[in-house]
């Protein structure tokens, strides 16, 4: 089996890229202006930021939120409690269904826990999309600040699906959607709260990077497009355990028992990168699903290369080492 491909930055990103590193000094700081421009657009909001990653746009929107912040209790990056704790905010959990967000629900935890703020990302774990219009009239009835995280998918949603989220901030670093090799992003329509971000120490990224993002968003919509075509594909094709199954996703789930092992064996077995990264990451994890479990990772590849024949080496490998649900039933305990 040959290695799948790994998808890199977009054509268009790779373009910019090219001739941005070409580039006098003025017009380098034009890309810096033109990057945030984009970004706005593509979230939907009036002002946009550019930092160093997508961890430092985190940090620098909790120090300035209020708690308590509430966070979804799996399926989001794992540094956002560590962040929490790391500044002193206070933050509490509230239940969803591996990752997946019930309005409902969060209107009780918002109540019980009287939280000033919410933090969800776009995609539950990159496995199923969020009905985040539906979650951010939830906050507004309550007064509650909504943070998106939309490094999954930003340029591939369109900006009304975002809703009346306050900020909508995230990551365009590899493997993210934008896939480049750094930078985050801080939008909003708040003004005030955009004045203190940029008035927030935070590092901006190299304007090569800046022209890069221009780029890849361009190209974001097809990319994200392709990935949640190759993930429905993959889901057809595997008889049990997937979850999210009817929701829209760049990686796909599945419950099965022993993950570690198995995820080993799948990568003897070739499902790997050509550079070298597995396919597979493994649950319980946190940002992913709480569940024993694999998570295939498609967002890692470049999804016009793959193929039905791609799909088929991915579930023939999967099928073969026993993925199924009495398989998840018996191997609960094996990676305890």
């Amino acid at each position: 089996m040959k290695p799948f491909i790994d998808r890199g930055p977009s054509q268009s990103a790779r373009e910019a890229m090219a001739e941005a590193g070409q580039s006098g000094e003025e017009e380098k700081f034009k890309l810096v202006v033109e990057a945030e421009a984009a970004l706005s657009k593509a979230a939907g909001r009036g002002s946009g930021e550019l930092v160093g990653s997508g961890g430092e746009a985190i940090e620098a929107v909790l120090s300035q939120v209020e708690g308590p912040v509430l966070l979804p209790d799996q399926g989001i990056w794992a540094g956002t409690p560590k962040t929490c704790k790391k500044l002193g905010t206070p933050f509490q959990y509230f239940k969803t269904t591996l990752g997946l967000i019930d309005p409902e629900t969060l209107g009780g935890a918002i109540d019980a826990a009287a939280a000033k703020t919410v933090f969800i990302t776009s995609l539950a774990g990159y496995m199923a999309e969020q009905d985040v219009k539906a979650v951010s009239e939830v906050c507004k009835s309550r007064g509650a600040v909504l943070v998106v995280d939309a490094s999954p998918t930003i340029g591939g949603w369109k900006p009304g699906e975002y809703g009346r989220a306050d900020i909508v901030l995230g990551s365009a670093r590899e493997p993210k959607l934008l896939n480049l090799p750094g930078g985050g992003f801080i939008t909003s329509d708040d003004q005030g709260f955009m004045e203190l971000m940029r008035g927030v120490n935070h590092c901006t990224p190299d304007p090569v990077v800046c022209a890069g993002i221009s780029g890849a968003l361009r190209d974001a919509g097809d990319t994200f497009s392709g990935l949640i075509r190759v993930s429905d594909k993959l889901k057809s094709r595997l008889s049990a355990g997937v979850i999210h199954k009817d929701q829209r996703g760049v990686s796909v789930g599945v419950l099965c028992g022993g993950p570690k092992t198995l995820a080993k064996m799948a990568r003897q077995m070739g499902l790997v990168t050509e550079t070298g990264r597995s396919l597979l990451s493994t649950c319980p994890r946190y940002d992913r699903f709480l569940e024993p479990g694999v998570v295939v990772e498609l967002k890692k590849l470049d999804p016009d290369f793959v193929s039905s024949v791609e799909l088929e080496q991915i579930s023939s490998v999967l099928s073969e080492l026993g993925m199924s649900l009495s398989d998840y039933a018996e191997g609960q305990k094996s990676d305890e």
